[in-house]
């Protein structure tokens, strides 16, 4: 009866449904759709990292880096739950796949700065506490850039433009 039932579920597959070699006819809407759902999760995220830039005084940026730990918190849990689209076809899908990886990664890292931040302005007088938003900060910029370029390219790949992603002037 057991090995029945093994057989039954292995003959049934995995349920994730089968990616096709080639992209489908909904294959670029898809893409675009995807990259404007990334971009409303990372938004509140996003626009807290803007503020913690423009701050100046050491009360502000405390409130600020918390606000933006608090504001990234989720992300990239709420990444890792975007379903990439199989009408892409095997090829954007697994670009789509890694892109979502690496930012998952980099909104990880950018939740993880806003700690430090928060860490190095409550005690600035501690090295171990600059050291560790050094630590943080570096390779940030790079890794979010690594992120939106992968997204980006996914979705040129089934010929999605730059302003249907919104990354140019229509």
């Amino acid at each position: 009866m057991i090995i029945a039932a093994m057989l039954l579920l292995a003959a049934c597959g995995s349920g994730a449904p089968e990616i096709p070699q080639e992209p489908t006819a909904t294959a670029k809407d898809d893409a675009v759709s995807f990259v404007k759902r990334f971009q409303a999760v990372v938004a509140p995220c996003d626009a807290a990292g803007k503020v913690v830039s423009s701050v100046n005084d050491m009360v502000s940026m405390y409130r600020a880096a918390d606000h933006m730990e608090a504001a990234c918190l989720e992300v990239p849990g709420k990444i890792r739950e975007l379903e990439v689209p199989v009408s892409l076809g095997k090829d954007a899908h697994a670009q789509f796949t890694k892109a979502v990886e690496d930012c998952d990664n980099a909104y990880l890292a950018r939740w993880s700065a806003a700690r430090a931040m928060k860490e190095a302005v409550e005690h600035s007088d501690s090295i171990a506490a600059q050291a560790d938003l050094a630590d943080a900060t570096e390779g940030l910029q790079a890794a979010i850039l690594i992120c939106g370029a992968g997204l980006a390219g996914g979705a040129m790949s089934v010929g999605a433009s730059e302003a249907d992603l919104g990354l140019k002037d229509q």
